[in-house]
């Protein structure tokens, strides 16, 4: 398993995160399985509440988490994938940086759990 910490976007105000936490595993029958956990004030962030699970546009713009993949020797090419506490959940693929956006679709759809004082969204692609 690999744990990735917390890096936090330089322009983010909120005292609200206290961490976060990335796990990554390979499953031995394919794919990838992801565990986010946010530890914070949940009281002071925006966090859709659950819906059916979809496919869904601009989730980068709202609170959610991301993961970022491109195959090793291709410096441009890469996969984008978002995943939200309301179920919603976005796949792109992109030729270089931020172009030639094409939606993906997966074949299976986040499962979300909420703590009362964590966020924990657990993914399996």
């Amino acid at each position: 398993m690999m744990s990735v910490p917390l890096v936090c976007h330089p322009e983010a105000t909120s005292n609200a995160v206290r961490g976060l936490r990335v796990s990554l595993q390979a499953p031995a029958a394919g794919g990838l399985a992801l565990c986010y956990e946010l530890d914070a004030d949940l009281q002071q962030l925006n966090i859709p509440p659950p819906a059916a699970a979809r496919f869904a546009d601009a989730l980068w713009r709202h609170t959610c988490f991301e993961l970022f993949v491109a195959a090793t020797g291709d410096e441009t090419a890469y996969r984008e994938f978002h995943f939200s506490p309301s179920l919603a959940w976005a796949a792109y693929q992109f030729t270089d940086y931020r172009s030639g956006m094409t939606p993906l679709r997966l074949a299976t759809v986040p499962l979300v759990r909420v703590a009362p004082e964590s966020l924990t969204v657990n993914v399996l692609l």
